[in-house]
């Protein structure tokens, strides 16, 4: 895995995380 691949996949996971938490604050 190359650094590029790296950056991706880690923001990729953040997205994630971030949208979660949008979600659940909308939900609660």
């Amino acid at each position: 895995m190359n650094m590029t691949e790296m950056v991706r996949a880690t923001e990729a996971e953040v997205e994630k995380v971030t949208k979660g938490k949008l979600v659940e604050s909308l939900m609660a």
